[in-house]
């Protein structure tokens, strides 16, 4: 246990702020020096000789858990739900952090002549952060590519992370932590060296991107498309286009936008807004970069796209990884790259809950489960439809959520094209919905659970070998205890992202 109070000392002089040295230019952009600098932090915890000696010292990275301290980065406090990183200082402290970034310091009884560490002290950690990942991005420097979308926003980063690993030091958005927290944590990971960071951004209300593109600062911006995942905290469609559009607030003026080239409606707001370029993927005549033929099946997919000497060989399924790969070309086509080595995209596995193909006790899954929206449901449906298959098909459907108003609609139209499936299982009430419209468009079986086991229950005793099983629903709906029952899965299987 921590031996810390609230009762903190008060804070030192802010020996970053005196001196004839408080206004030069730090020599290195990780020093503690530019960290106090670039937080706008009072330095308390040493005294302003000892300041004098150390501020130059540069910190190993940053930690958010003092559990994950290996010594020399700044621990931030962030304040949580459940704990509040100012009750674990002295833990990070204790591992070897350089400095804490902190609203309060942590005083220990057993140290009680002086806090223990450098703090690095500030009104809001959470808003130092983000003050301190642009400005981190500003002084380094790297070109800064911010992809946004409805759907496929995490494979989407992951095939241009391939793509650009060629070009040399690159950063990118772990798994898909796009929020307030999560892009500058990625942005803080950007060292002198690095030249290309890739980042998503996501939003679940109105305003978020425009937050996020402001730290970020992108010179590339990838909207991948403007469907109706979490249509309901938006207002509708309508609203997500214009959140989605909030990227263009942050884009450089000599950057590119890149869009799908079947939303006309998203075309003409984007070209209201933004009268730089833009380059569009798809595959019309009148994309950028087009897909002139594409050959999908259960192992992977083959992408013929004009101007390109190869093809793009995918191990990703579906027509999302498509059109994810052909936004990457585009990102290589704006940074200069027109004959970019495609060999790279065929090493980015599926992510974990996104059409991950998984075989167990001779039946196919396709696991899609971390989220679901109607676009990327109806997508992959289609998907499912055409790929020939020994035996049955079974859908497994957790339904969607946060459609607001559209909710009974949407859920109609995935029922309606569930109808090529031998079985359907709709689990939870959004699902239920849309089980007397499978039925209508020819599904043989349906069934309606509202419960996990159920589902369970039934599968065990429908599928044989060389069946195959499409799971897709919203994280809430649990099916992920549905994979883990059938042994499709264990306890150690990823989160992945959308």
């Amino acid at each position: 246990m921590n031996e810390s109070t609230d009762r903190s000392p008060a804070p030192e002089p802010n020996p970053a702020d005196s001196g004839p040295e408080a206004t030069a230019s730090p020599a290195h952009p990780w020093s503690l020096r530019a960290i106090a600098q670039m937080t706008r932090a009072t330095v308390a915890g040493i005294a302003p000789e000892d300041w004098h000696l150390v501020s130059a010292l540069v910190a190993a990275g940053v930690a958010l858990d003092s559990r994950s301290v290996r010594g020399g980065e700044v621990f931030i406090a962030l304040p949580g739900a459940r704990h509040d990183g100012h009750d674990f200082i002295g833990d990070a402290f204790e591992a070897g952090a350089a400095a804490v970034l902190a609203r309060r310091a942590w005083w220990s009884r057993r140290k009680a002549a002086r806090a223990q560490g450098i703090h690095l002290l500030v009104d809001d950690p959470l808003a130092a952060m983000q003050a301190w990942a642009a400005a981190l991005r500003q002084a380094v420097g790297p070109k800064v590519i911010a992809v946004t979308g409805s759907s496929g926003k995490t494979t989407t980063k992951e095939l241009i992370l391939a793509l650009m690993e060629e070009r040399g030091d690159v950063v990118g958005t772990v798994g898909n932590h796009n929020n307030e927290i999560g892009l500058p944590l990625t942005l803080l990971s950007v060292r002198s060296r690095t030249r290309i960071a890739v980042v998503e951004l996501g939003a679940n209300h109105p305003g978020e991107i425009a937050r996020l593109t402001a730290i970020a600062r992108p010179d590339v911006a990838v909207l991948t498309c403007v469907g109706h995942a979490h249509a309901g905290l938006f207002g509708g469609r309508p609203g997500i286009l214009a959140s989605k559009l909030e990227i263009l607030a942050g884009l450089a003026p000599d950057g590119a936008l890149i869009l799908p080239d079947d939303d006309p409606e998203l075309q003409a707001a984007a070209r209201r807004q933004w009268s730089g370029r833009i380059l569009r993927f798809g595959r019309s005549e009148h994309a950028d970069v087009r897909a002139t033929s594409t050959e999908l099946t259960l192992q992977g997919s083959r992408v013929t796209v004009a101007d390109e000497e190869s093809p793009l060989v995918l191990r990703l399924l579906g027509e999302g990884a498509v059109r994810a790969a052909l936004a990457a070309l585009a990102v290589a086509r704006v940074l200069g790259s027109p004959c970019a080595d495609v060999s790279g995209l065929a090493r980015v596995k599926p992510l974990p809950g996104r059409m991950d193909p998984r075989e167990s006790h001779g039946v196919t899954w396709l696991l899609d489960m971390y989220n679901a929206s109607p676009e990327s449901t109806l997508a992959n449906l289609g998907f499912f439809e055409q790929v020939p298959v020994r035996g049955r098909k079974v859908f497994v459907f957790g339904g969607m959520r946060e459609l607001g108003d559209e909710t009974e609609a949407q859920h109609q139209r995935v029922g309606a094209a569930a109808g090529f499936c031998d079985a359907g299982v709709f689990l939870g009430d959004e699902a239920r919905i849309a089980a007397p419209e499978a039925q209508k468009a020819g599904e043989k079986q349906v069934l309606w659970c509202g419960e996990t086991r159920e589902v369970v229950q039934f599968l065990r005793k429908y599928l044989h070998p060389g069946d195959a099983v499409y799971l897709k629903g919203a994280r809430a709906a649990g099916l992920e205890q549905v994979a883990r029952e059938m042994q499709v899965i264990d306890a150690t299987y990823g989160e992945g992202g959308v």
